[in-house]
């Protein structure tokens, strides 16, 4: 197919998009030109994500340094053998020089009010404490003071190093101070103190000291679900109640930065939210942008776009009208190429490929087809792996009872008759093991089926003493080349002599006939004249969802399913009777000599 082919659906499809991109391009350009590029929200938000994500690194900073000591606290060798002491046991000194020295030493020196550490229980009146000039005047005598103002359960105290929030300061009720506190424990997980430490509010202060704020541009931070405004070097806690309506995607710098337009209902106006969080700590700073001029500005966009929709419908509306004829007769191949293949036909279709977007729809249809057809088959061959397992454990059922009925008569014939006959007994019973345990094969051709029948029958012989006469009549000698299952009519002549012929206790006799029945089949029919079935079993006599378990049953079954597993539901037994008559067994078998895989499938 040509690329620039004015009648392919590639140049239909080129052209009218390309026409309707450039109306919709004029028109989004233009309204955004003169409307709405003077107001660039993008350049305001990444500014502000900015210096937001720069406060917070410096914050971040000062609280990574606070952690710090609070570890050291927590895990000092000198500070844990302190508080592990037992109770009663004097101030070590060496704790508190050791306490003292660590934190003169650290950074974290300018930036705390009050540093405390106390040993675990009720009596909190033995500890460590470090306090800085500004602080001097508020020091304590009980840390309980400290700790039942911070409203905390001893056992839920955390194990690393949290920052609780802005809480009012217990010896100073006119100061507000960051707290934070952790667990200090043994090395076998044993409680055995905590330690407090009291940040006053310049370390927010401090960290936005540059950052310009105005009405329009308002600065917040939010600690555990508590929102607060910095202003004029104050913090002071609020309320905020404000609605998203949409958020902006794909603007910020971070994942973990928020952009979004909220509502204001208490001030009646709308805002730009942004957030950055801080990576320790339930801390973030966010700014509030409003800007009365901006909206009117983004209200008569948001006009022009409406219009742009609109005109953008009508133009798909006539895209749709013009396209429909250069898609119609590819997508009614398509359909009833996929009518087919719910009807059961996966042959190749070479009608609905092509280079368009239909065209590859329909090769991966055709590549599907193809798929679901090798499926089907492999199915079909696991299936035949299947049944010939069971085939051989049908198989394996015949043998031992055989075997034992045979062995029997060895046995009935040595004791009556002097042994007489045991020769060609065993020699027919060598020939019959033989044909079994080395021949692993499920057909064999039919003559070699009649020499094992008449290796049995030569056994039977003797063990009825001749009162039982087998005749075989081939009527085609070619049929003898057919392939049958191994060891199918043994058993069916077993059931003639044992439950037919024995019972009635006449000579007997069984027939067996070989004869063509079409172009494709054959025929065996074994006729004998025993005490025959009763109507009532003959009609269940070779199904297999009955409980019988009689060995009438079970051989007519066995060989009844093996023919079906090889050769397909056509072919397998049928039964006529007359009681105290005679009983007709017809077989129908396929004519093959040779039997592929791909045949027993197609077969199947």
């Amino acid at each position: 197919m040509k690329i620039f082919d004015k009648h392919s659906i590639r140049y239909q499809i080129t052209k009218i998009t390309t026409l309707y991109a450039l109306i919709l391009i004029l028109i989004t350009t233009f309204s955004y030109r003169i409307f709405y590029e003077s107001f660039s929200v993008k350049k305001i938000l990444r500014a502000s994500e900015f210096n937001l994500q720069l406060i917070s690194n410096v914050t971040l900073e000062k609280m990574n340094a606070i952690f710090t000591f609070s570890d050291w606290c927590a895990n000092n060798s000198t500070i844990l053998s302190y508080l592990s002491s037992p109770e009663g046991t004097p101030i070590n000194f060496d704790a508190y020089e050791r306490f003292k020295e660590e934190f003169y030493s650290s950074p974290v020196k300018n930036s705390i009010n009050r540093a405390i550490i106390c040993k675990q229980g009720t009596n909190q009146d033995t500890f460590l404490q470090i306090l800085t000039s500004d602080s001097e005047s508020a020091s304590i005598y009980d840390a309980n003071t400290i700790f039942d103002s911070l409203h905390l359960d001893s056992r839920q105290l955390p194990k690393q190093p949290t920052l609780l929030g802005l809480i009012r300061d217990p010896l100073s009720p006119d100061q507000k101070s960051f707290s934070f506190i952790q667990n200090i424990t043994l090395f076998n997980g044993k409680s055995v103190g905590w330690v407090y430490i009291s940040v006053p509010e310049k370390l927010i202060i401090d960290s936005v000291m540059d950052y310009e704020t105005s009405i329009n541009n308002r600065l917040f931070f939010q600690l555990n679900n508590t929102s607060y405004e910095i202003n004029n070097d104050k913090i002071q806690e609020i309320h905020l109640n404000f609605e998203a309506k949409k958020r902006y995607h794909d603007i910020a710098y971070h994942s973990e930065t928020v952009m979004e337009k909220v509502s204001l209902p208490t001030e009646k106006q709308s805002a730009i939210y942004v957030s950055c969080p801080v990576s320790k700590g339930d801390l973030s700073f966010f700014q509030l942008i409003t800007d009365t001029s901006s909206d009117s500005s983004e209200y008569f966009y948001y006009f022009i776009l409406l219009f742009s929709l609109i005109t953008v419908v009508l133009l798909t509306i006539f895209v749709l009208i013009s396209l429909n004829h250069s898609i119609v007769k590819p997508v009614h191949e398509i359909k009833k190429k996929i009518s087919a293949i719910s009807d059961g036909d996966f042959e190749f279709s070479k009608n609905i490929e092509g280079k368009s977007e239909l065209g590859q729809i329909g090769c991966g249809i055709n590549i599907m087809s193809r798929k679901i057809q090798e499926l089907i088959q492999n199915k079909l061959l696991t299936e035949k792996q299947k049944l010939d397992l069971e085939l051989q454990i049908l198989h394996n059922q015949i043998n031992p009872h055989f075997l034992y009925n045979t062995l029997n008569s060895i046995r009935l014939m040595a004791i009556l008759q002097n042994a007489t006959g045991i020769p060609e007994m065993t020699t027919a019973l060598s020939h019959l093991l033989k044909s079994i345990t080395k021949n692993t094969a499920y057909l064999i051709p039919l003559k070699d089926e009649l020499n094992l029948l008449q290796d049995y029958f030569l056994i039977e012989r003797y063990r009825y003493s001749g009162s039982i006469n087998l005749k075989i009549k081939v009527q085609d000698d070619k049929l003898q080349d057919g392939l049958v299952p191994k060891m199918m009519l043994q058993p069916l002549i077993e059931n003639s002599i044992f439950h037919g012929i024995e019972p009635k206790g006449i000579q007997g006799f069984i027939d067996v006939t070989i004869a063509p029945k079409n172009n494709t089949d054959f025929t065996i029919t074994i006729l004998d004249n025993g005490i025959g079935i009763p109507t009532d079993k003959l009609s269940t006599l070779l199904s297999t969802d009955t409980k019988d378990s009689d060995s009438v049953h079970i051989g007519l079954t066995n060989v009844h399913m093996r023919i079906k597993y090889h050769f397909g539901e056509r072919y397998g037994l049928e039964i006529e009777s007359q009681e105290m008559e005679y009983t007709k067994i017809i077989i129908t078998l396929p004519y093959q000599k040779e039997v592929t895989t791909d045949e027993i499938i197609n077969c199947r």
